[in-house]
């Protein structure tokens, strides 16, 4: 859910031609604000039930899942070297939990 806020905010910021107000009353920064509100609620949930040794590495999790994103909804472009990144981080995530 953060992921998508961050989308959001991050289209709002490629908006150009708004007033100072605009670019921060819209849709977009209101909807990327409300989902990273949710977003913390609920990770601040989840937490209960989450060993404190395995949630800091699920949330590495939040830096493949936010350019992906970013790839699939703003048509950012993914390297290579990018790709091998995700990787490595999946990897030591899978590695860490289990």
């Amino acid at each position: 859910m953060a992921g998508f806020g961050q989308v959001a905010l991050k289209k709002a910021a490629m908006e150009l031609g708004r007033s100072l107000l605009g670019q921060y009353a819209n849709g977009n920064v209101l909807l990327g604000y409300a989902l990273m509100i949710c977003s913390m609620g609920m990770i601040s949930v989840a937490y209960r039930g989450v060993s404190l040794k395995v949630a800091p590495a699920l949330d590495s999790l939040g830096f493949v899942i936010v350019p992906m994103l970013s790839w699939l909804f703003l048509g950012e472009k993914v390297t290579l070297v990018k790709g091998a990144g995700f990787l490595l981080i999946i990897c030591g995530v899978l590695i860490f939990v289990w």
